[in-house]
């Protein structure tokens, strides 16, 4: 735990509270008030899924996603060569575009499943990837 504890501690959350969405297999996303939800926060970073309305086990329409302007984009891409119905949306002309325009970061899925030292690392990616995206003082 002390290990855990000191790894949160020695991340640099976001320099500004960046809108980060988490598109999950077949448009799942992390819900208000679930671990995806403080890792996000604890990462310094907004949860748009909350902003949009989705509940526990909520799916974001990619119309939503679009619409939502997020400035950072969470996928877990999977593993290469191993294509999956649920990831198609990753390969959908508006997602593609979407993705283009906001910068994106990959953190596979099992990270997020369940409390455990891993999640040190899924705060670390997010706020190392908002600070990549957030203008400098």
């Amino acid at each position: 735990m002390a290990a855990l504890d000191a790894r949160l501690a020695a991340i640099v959350p976001a320099k500004r509270p960046l809108r980060a969405l988490v598109m999950r297999p077949n448009a799942f996303t992390v819900a208000p008030g679930g671990l995806g939800d403080a890792l996000i926060r604890a990462a310094g970073l907004v949860n748009v899924s909350a902003e949009i309305g989705r509940d526990r086990l909520g799916q974001v329409p990619l119309e939503a996603a679009a619409l939502a302007n997020p400035d950072l984009i969470v996928v877990d891409e999977g593993a290469p060569g191993w294509p999956s119905l649920a990831d198609t949306l990753l390969h959908h002309p508006v997602f593609r575009a979407l993705s283009r325009a906001h910068r994106t970061v990959d953190i596979p899925n099992r990270f997020w499943t369940c409390p455990g030292p891993q999640v040190a690392e899924v705060v670390a990616r997010l706020a190392e990837a908002a600070n990549e995206r957030a203008p400098g003082p």
